[in-house]
């Protein structure tokens, strides 16, 4: 989740009404991806906009993953 965060966020607090993309880099990458969104979907932390599959923060998600957004922004990813 950590590496698809910041960027969520970023397009959040910036007003971004269309929200990101996210593909896997390799098929490796395409199980733990889809799993993480989906559980993000499912807390109703994240919106889908579909056929597109594109993916933006709700209100929600943005108030209850802030404080992990700012450890990222600070501590920086693992």
């Amino acid at each position: 989740m950590d590496a698809i965060l910041l960027g969520l966020a970023d397009e959040f607090e910036a007003g971004n009404p269309h929200g990101r993309t996210y593909e896997p880099s390799c098929p490796e990458e395409f199980e733990p991806l889809r799993e993480c969104l989906a559980e993000m979907i499912s807390e109703g932390w994240l919106a889908q906009r579909r056929p597109f599959k594109i993916y933006s923060l709700t209100s929600a998600g943005y108030r209850n993953l802030k404080p992990r957004i700012q450890a990222l922004r600070t501590f920086g990813k693992p």
